[in-house]
């Protein structure tokens, strides 16, 4: 059964009826992957605090290890990654935002682009906007990266990240 069918079979049916389209997309396989999607699975590192990480680089040269953060609407690098991403020229200055932390704190941060963020080895998003994180530690993969990598899961056996997508920038405009 095709996604377009299912979806009509959503709409047509009552609220109760909705169960058994639910139940037709799942035995139909939908939220799998076809074998002609592309499908990324990128490692996964759990740390003792349960929070997930992703390996990527910066820039083509800065490695790091990213906090994967659904709540964080930008990726933000510690100040020590942006520094060193700066050296190698990768970034541009957009402008200064007004933002609030997880905990609360109101900050203002500074908005970057960098001319690409890798996410494992095979997925390469070109310009994308980083905030810097004044007094923070950790680089954070939030949605500004995220958003173009949609449908995305945490698989946990094997523990890794999974998406379909990797789209640039012209490619979320449609």
């Amino acid at each position: 059964m095709k996604r377009a069918a299912v979806l009509v079979m959503l709409r047509e049916f009552g609220a109760y009826r909705q169960l058994f389209a639910i139940c037709a997309a799942i035995a139909a396989g939908w939220g799998n992957a076809s074998a002609e999607e592309v499908v990324y699975s990128v490692p996964l590192i759990q740390q003792a605090s349960g929070a997930f990480y992703v390996r990527g680089t910066l820039g083509g040269s800065v490695a790091a290890d990213f906090l994967v953060d659904t709540g964080s609407s930008y990726v933000a690098l510690s100040k020590q990654t942006f520094d060193m991403l700066r050296q190698s020229g990768a970034t541009t200055y957009l402008r200064s935002i007004r933002g609030a932390t997880a905990n609360g704190r109101v900050i203002r941060a500074k908005v970057y682009e960098v001319s690409a963020l890798s996410i494992g080895d095979d997925c390469v998003l070109k310009s994308v906007e980083v905030v810097v994180m004044p007094g923070s530690d950790r680089d954070i993969l939030g949605l500004s990266a995220l958003r173009r990598v949609e449908p995305f899961t945490v698989a946990l056996e094997p523990l890794a990240l999974r998406f379909e997508a990797c789209r640039q920038p012209m490619d979320d405009r449609a």
